[in-house]
């Protein structure tokens, strides 16, 4: 800050200074010493353009300082800039990912459900036809033991009707006495005391 001052500062003092030896010229060119007035004349001359040259050299300093300045101050606006943007996609992209995640999570989370439920509804079936089978089963079973009765009645019936005895002699020669009363081949005829037992 201190040499741009000083800069700034150098035009102003070569101006006064150049007005100076101008007025000094003035005043010589009336002196009657006319050579030493016009060497005079020529070393102001030439002091003043040293000076002048010296001023632009530092115009021309100040001026390619200033530029640097301002290409510095664009370079690191561009990479502020350029950070920040880059700061904003890591975001975005983060946040994109975690999006992802939280999608992939559900979408599992709904499969796992999908499959428990579908788990569930196998074993319902599994019971409910193992229920069924087991009652056809039952029924089945009654329904062959109903059978197994009605023909052993029926056989017991049959054999009561073909069991017949004229006497005790044939049933004794049968084996079937004695003959209890509601028992094949028992006859009132043949029980003679009435007690219910035949061919005693």
């Amino acid at each position: 800050m201190t040499d741009r001052a000083g800069f700034h500062a150098i035009p102003v003092a070569a101006i006064a200074l150049l007005l100076g030896m101008g007025l000094l010229a003035a005043c010589g060119s009336s002196s009657p010493d006319g050579d030493s007035t016009d060497a005079a004349a020529h070393g102001v001359k030439v002091d003043s353009t040293s000076s002048a040259t010296s001023a632009e050299e530092t115009a021309d300093v100040l001026a390619t300082e200033r530029a640097a300045q301002v290409e510095a101050d664009r370079v690191a606006a561009e990479q502020a800039a350029h950070e920040q943007a880059a700061q904003v996609e890591a975001e975005r992209v983060a946040a994109e990912q975690a999006a992802q995640a939280e999608a992939e999570r559900v979408a599992q989370a709904a499969a796992a459900e999908a499959e428990r439920v579908a788990a569930e509804q196998v074993e319902a079936e599994r019971v409910a036809a193992a229920q069924a089978a087991q009652a056809e089963a039952d029924r089945v079973a009654a329904e062959q033991a109903a059978a197994a009765q009605q023909a052993a009645a029926q056989a017991a019936a049959a054999q009561a009707q073909a069991a017949y005895y004229a006497n005790c002699t044939e049933a004794r020669q049968a084996g079937a006495a004695p003959l209890y009363r509601d028992s094949p081949g028992y006859s009132s005829k043949l029980d003679r005391d009435g007690d219910g037992v035949a061919c005693e």
